[in-house]
C-alpha cells in the first residue's frame, strides 16, 4: 500500500500516519502544522503542506500522488461545529461545510485519474455524527450526514472502474478534537464537564472512549485492498447501523 493521508499532522490521521509507516507501508503525510509533518518525516513520511481550500494545494496533492504511485488515500480531515444552530454564525457554518464536505469531494476529483490508473482506495473518516442528530452539533452533523451519503453515491457509481470509495464512521475517539466538543457540549447542556462524560459514557455499551490508536487501526482496515463494507460504523454500540438499505451487494472488492 502507497498512502496519502490528509490531515495526518493530528489526531486520528496522524495514528494512521504512525501505524501505517510501523507497517512497511509508503506514507504521505498532508497537513497544515509544519512541526507535526516535519517530526512525522523523522519516522520515514513523505510531507506536504498546505490547505484544501486552496487549489493550489490540490494540484500539488495530485502532483505528489502520482509521483510517489499512491493508490490509498484516507481523508481525515475535519473541523468542530459544535454549538445549536442559533448560535453559530454564517460564516461558522460555511467553514464547517468546507473542510469537512467539499473539500473531500475536491480531494477526490484531483486525484480521481491516479486512483482509477491503481484501482484505488478512497477512505473518508465521517462520525457517528453522520448517522444521527446530536442536539448540540448541528453544523458538525450536517457536514458528515453530506459526505457519508456522498461516499454511498460515489462507491456505486465508481466501483464499475475499479475505484473503492469507502467511509469509517468512529464513535467518540480521544483526540484534541473530541475533547474541545466535549466542553463545548457541556457548556451548552449547562452541565459540568465530568457530569456531562458520565451522561455521554452512560450511552456507550462499551463504557469507553475509542482510544485513538483503535480508531487509526479501524481506518487502516477499510484502507485495504480487499472486499470491505462501504460504511464501518465503529461506534462501540451506541449508533447501530446497518448499509443493507443503501448499497446493493453491501461490500466492495
Amino acid at each position: 500500500m502507497k498512502l496519502l493521508v490528509i490531515g495526518g499532522s493530528q489526531g486520528i490521521g496522524r495514528s494512521v500516519v504512525l501505524q501505517a509507516l510501523a507497517a512497511g507501508q509508503v506514507v504521505l503525510a498532508h497537513g497544515r502544522d509544519e512541526a507535526a509533518l516535519a517530526e512525522l518525516a523523522t519516522h520515514g513520511a513523505h510531507t506536504i503542506v498546505g490547505d484544501l481550500r486552496e487549489s493550489a494545494t490540490l494540484e500539488a496533492l495530485g502532483n505528489r500522488a502520482d509521483e510517489l504511485g499512491i493508490d490509498t488515500v484516507v481523508a481525515s480531515q475535519g473541523v468542530a461545529g459544535d454549538g445549536a444552530l442559533t448560535t453559530l454564525t454564517p460564516e461558522r457554518i460555511r467553514l464547517v461545510m468546507e473542510i469537512n464536505t467539499v473539500s473531500v469531494i475536491r480531494l477526490y476529483h484531483a486525484l480521481r485519474a491516479t486512483l482509477l490508473e491503481r484501482r484505488g482506495i478512497f477512505v473518508v473518516i465521517a462520525s457517528q455524527a453522520s448517522l444521527r442528530p446530536e442536539r448540540f452539533d448541528s453544523a458538525y452533523c450536517a457536514s458528515k450526514w453530506a459526505v457519508l451519503h456522498w461516499v454511498q453515491s460515489m462507491a456505486a457509481l465508481e466501483s464499475p472502474h475499479g475505484v473503492s470509495v469507502r467511509a469509517i464512521c468512529p464513535g467518540r475517539t480521544k483526540t484534541a478534537l473530541f475533547d474541545d466538543a466535549m466542553a463545548g457540549f457541556a457548556a451548552a447542556a449547562e452541565m459540568s464537564l465530568e457530569e456531562y462524560t458520565e451522561m455521554i459514557l452512560g450511552l456507550i455499551p462499551l463504557r469507553r472512549f475509542a482510544p485513538v490508536e483503535e480508531t487509526a487501526a479501524a481506518t487502516l482496515f477499510m484502507a485495504a485492498h480487499a472486499p470491505r463494507p462501504t460504511v464501518l460504523a465503529e461506534t462501540g454500540g451506541e449508533v447501530p447501523y446497518s448499509i443493507a438499505p443503501f448499497l446493493v451487494g453491501g461490500h466492495q472488492g
